[in-house]
């Protein structure tokens, strides 16, 4: 039996992405390179829609990569960047689906500290608040107050995407 409620619908996850990537976009309109860093998984899909939405506003610079990492286990994950990207100079903006404790953005940073960036942002589509690391987000697109017992699920999926609380 499915216990779940949707939080957000296919249309309001839409007009979420969409702000997000106005806001990136107007905070950065006149940088040289921009580099969505995405979490792989659902965070990579969320940055493949806001790369589609920057592009539509008129942001040319902006490319995406992939961040590598095991969220089950990120402490002995290698994260790596692919492809394989000069940094130095660019903003990157990490991108991931949810925001809970922040373990997993704390260690998907790990790698774009080697590189001598213009500036280092998150974007996350929900925040979920209960940060025990410290990692903070430039770009919400929803804060959702949960108990630490609920699950929040992000689906790309045709036919069910929506955020939903489990």
């Amino acid at each position: 039996m499915d216990t779940s409620t949707q939080v957000l619908s296919k249309e309001k996850m839409r007009l979420i992405i969409s702000r997000l990537a106005y806001e990136i976009y107007e905070q950065h309109f006149d940088c040289e390179r921009l580099i969505l860093a995405a979490v792989t998984g659902n965070g990579e899909k969320l940055a493949k829609k806001l790369l589609d939405e920057l592009k539509l506003v008129g942001c040319k610079q902006a490319s995406l990569s992939r961040l590598k990492i095991d969220k089950q286990d990120p402490v002995k994950s290698e994260v790596a960047l692919q492809p394989e990207t000069e940094l130095s100079g660019a903003v990157v903006v990490v991108v991931d689906d949810v925001l809970n404790s922040g373990k997993t953005l704390m260690y998907a940073l790990r790698p774009l500290l080697r590189y001598d960036l213009l500036r280092l942002q998150v974007a996350v589509l929900v925040d979920r608040g209960h940060h025990q690391f410290p990692v903070g987000v430039n770009f919400c697109g929803y804060q959702l107050a949960t108990t630490l017992q609920e699950h929040i699920r992000v689906s790309f999926e045709p036919g069910e995407e929506g955020v939903y609380l489990h």
